[in-house]
């Protein structure tokens, strides 16, 4: 069948497709036969001359000659017996098993300009390889495999050293301090191919575990040059309660897209917000929002396009409060163990409606020496 192992004794059967792959196993298949087949199939001189080129006599052959003989015919049936129909009409005349051979490899591989053409292509998919973002560490050395083994066919080899740092090369950046690492401390003169996939596979456990550790909501914010950039998974129900805000780690500064609820508001040009679906989002002022003096947020950023309300958990820790989770709720504590307030969660977020601290008798929402919670 066709996904069983084959016969060791019997040659690989060629259909006119695969042929690199055909050609490695036949060889194969002709380095376990008697000594010296796979030389009389790679350099001829099977049927014996005389000075001048003639052919000698069989009755006069010696017996190294006739057993030479002898080991073309061999490889000549092997050839034969790996052909289908389509493919033994194109070679079954030739008397030399090293014809059949050539004629195989010029109909497959093409001319030397042609295997020259596809070495230069290899050689320069090999030069620009990369490991895929999405990839694994075994896809991507799948890949890599494929590339070297055709170059191999084609004449191009490369040492061990070249193809491992060619692999670190080929490495994402969040692998970076990873190849570090290992140029650090592994000698890669030694190392082998094997070792180095089986570093790398161990490396990539460790990543997957830290992601699966992260929240399923995502946000992030980078400030640098007056660009704010957040990533936000964006949820098909969309509240309507512009007072609610939403507790997050991934953050460092508060931002709404509600002008309405500022207090006051001045300009501020020279930002934007770039959300997670690659729309952007013009920052245009800074200010104060609440439901009055008292209940405020001072140093909040009002950019437009923003749909969410969004608070930073790691202000509320700078600030000395408790922040804790569960199931159900997020608890925002004071110093001396009392609560502050209560984040609800609700879609996977945890949720807080400003103008419901008023019952709280929350009255710390303002900025200290530019710290703000």
């Amino acid at each position: 069948m066709e996904n069983e192992g084959q016969a060791v004794n019997r040659p690989p059967l060629f259909r006119g497709t695969k042929y690199e792959y055909w050609k490695q196993r036949m060889i194969a298949f002709f380095d376990a036969c008697p000594i010296d087949m796979w030389d009389v199939v790679e350099q001829g001189n099977y049927f014996p001359l005389d000075q001048v080129g003639n052919e000698i006599p069989k009755v006069q052959w010696s017996e190294e000659q006739k057993q030479r003989f002898v080991l073309n015919s061999k490889a000549r049936n092997a050839l034969m017996c790996a052909l289908s129909e389509e493919e033994y009409t194109k070679v079954h005349n030739f008397r030399s098993a090293k014809h059949m051979w050539d004629t195989l490899a010029l109909t497959y591989e093409g001319s030397l300009d042609v295997k020259r053409y596809k070495l230069s292509l290899l050689a320069r998919k090999y030069e620009l390889f990369e490991m895929e973002e999405s990839a694994s560490i075994e896809t991507m050395f799948g890949r890599f495999q494929t590339i070297v083994n055709k170059l191999s066919f084609l004449g191009r080899t490369y040492d061990n050293f070249h193809n491992i740092d060619k692999l670190l090369r080929s490495l994402p950046r969040k692998w970076r301090p990873q190849v570090t690492s290992l140029r650090a401390s592994k000698n890669l003169e030694k190392l082998s191919l094997e070792e180095l996939i089986e570093l790398l596979k161990v490396h990539e456990l460790e990543l997957q575990q830290d992601d699966a550790r992260r929240k399923q909501k995502s946000i992030a914010l980078n400030v640098q040059n007056t660009t704010y950039i957040i990533l936000l998974q964006i949820y098909s129900t969309r509240t309507k309660n512009v007072q609610s805000w939403y507790l997050d780690s991934g953050y460092s500064l508060h931002m709404t897209g509600e002008r309405s609820m500022f207090l006051d508001l001045k300009s501020k040009k020279g930002g934007q917000v770039t959300f997670g679906g690659g729309q952007k989002g013009l920052i245009m002022g800074i200010g104060k929002i609440g439901i009055n003096s008292t209940i405020s947020i001072d140093n909040v950023l009002y950019v437009k396009g923003l749909t969410h309300n969004l608070r930073s958990i790691c202000q509320l820790c700078d600030s000395g409060y408790e922040v804790s989770f569960n199931k159900d709720k997020c608890t925002i504590s004071q110093p001396d163990s009392s609560i502050l307030f209560i984040a609800n969660r609700c879609n996977n977020l945890y949720k807080t409606i400003l103008n419901e601290l008023e019952n709280h008798n929350v009255d710390c929402l303002v900025s200290y020496e530019n710290q703000w919670i």
